[in-house]
């Protein structure tokens, strides 16, 4: 009940400015309003208002707090997808990684937080540093352990930036077979293997992921209107770029 808890926040707030954990919180709350948000003006001032309440709880903490750092990070990563130009995107992605950064070096309260690393990199293009990264966290866990899914779908993904696509398909694979119903670790599957020359096979999987899940999901439509129009189907790569609009920022 985020509306509700918004409420009281800026009650507690207008009682005492000053509580820097009454402003952590109400970010927490602009953050969570952001979720399946269609309004890209609101999305934007939800997370404006999430990363001034988190300026507000770092300046009046009396010590750095992970935590707070953390949800910086998450509104201006937020903001970063939202901008035009490159060089935005990437100003905005930079400073998110600084706070991210910042948080994982102090106590927070967000122990998966690391496995977001190396998605921070890619954006920004530093693709061995990421792969460094994953790998990194995946012998942490020592040689006996379970295979983690996540981990090996983030694997999949940077080597896929890297041009590896055989050992992308591998990792992914890995995450499928541990989450079979996870939409995201399918996607990541079509999308290497129309780079490895087989979009015929991607396009099958892809019309079984959006007849799946059919909302939410522009990038798929678009990426499906890229394959159609690549096989010579042009009236059907319009209708799903119109879809891919409806559905999405793009």
């Amino acid at each position: 009940q985020f509306g509700k808890s918004l409420v009281l926040w800026d009650r507690v707030i207008r009682h005492d400015p000053d509580d820097h954990h009454a402003h952590f919180n109400r970010a927490l709350t602009y953050l969570e309003l952001t979720w399946n948000q269609r309004s890209l003006e609101e999305y934007r001032e939800y997370n404006c208002r999430a990363l001034q309440d988190s300026n507000l709880a770092i300046d009046l903490a009396d010590r750095p707090i992970g935590d707070y750092y953390y949800t910086r990070f998450r509104a201006y990563d937020n903001l970063a997808k939202t901008v035009e130009y490159r060089v935005d995107q990437e100003q905005l992605s930079e400073i998110a990684l600084e706070n991210m950064l910042i948080a994982l070096d102090l106590p927070n309260r967000y122990p998966w937080a690391r496995t977001g690393l190396p998605y921070m990199l890619v954006r920004l293009g530093r693709y061995e540093e990421a792969r460094q990264e994953v790998e990194r966290q995946i012998a942490e866990r020592g040689e006996g352990a379970a295979p983690n899914a996540g981990l090996h779908d983030t694997l999949g993904y940077v080597l896929m930036h890297l041009g590896d696509y055989p050992a992308a398909l591998e990792h992914t694979q890995v995450a499928l077979s541990i989450c079979p119903p996870c939409a995201n670790y399918k996607e990541q599957r079509i999308e290497i293997l129309y780079h490895m020359g087989q979009p015929e096979q991607a396009l099958v999987e892809l019309d079984a992921l959006l007849a799946e899940t059919p909302n939410y999901g522009g990038d798929r439509y678009i990426l499906r209107a890229l394959m159609e129009q690549e096989m010579g189907n042009t009236q059907a790569a319009m209708r799903d770029l119109d879809l891919g609009m409806a559905n999405s920022w793009v």
